[in-house]
């Protein structure tokens, strides 16, 4: 996904990871394991302040864009949300950031 701005973009991998960069240099500006397994989506808010994902863990998590990029230890999600046993497949913000909707499959 890429930032509104236009300033930054971000990416997940299959082995989890959440990775930012930075549009006009090219260089990484945070790297995080956010999910167990298999990362799903990524999205920025509308503000650019936080990332959400998802992943095959089941879980839906939250990101602040600022303490990723901060140097010291991995910060922990500002927000995260499971399912019982099904992976979330992907992630939206509504514009405004009023809600933010993850989807998963039904049996």
């Amino acid at each position: 996904d890429i930032s509104t701005d236009g300033a930054s973009a971000c990416a997940v991998s299959t082995n989890g990871m959440l990775h930012v960069w930075d549009l006009a240099s090219g260089k990484t500006t945070a790297s995080i394991e956010a999910h167990a397994g298999c990362a799903y989506a990524c999205a920025f808010s509308a503000c650019g302040a936080a990332i959400a994902t998802c992943g095959r863990d089941g879980s839906l998590k939250v990101w602040d864009v600022a303490l990723l990029q901060a140097k010291g230890p991995a910060p922990a999600p500002a927000f995260s949300s499971s399912t019982s046993d099904r992976p979330v497949l992907d992630v939206r913000w509504t514009p405004g950031n009023l809600l933010l909707a993850g989807g998963a499959l039904l049996e």
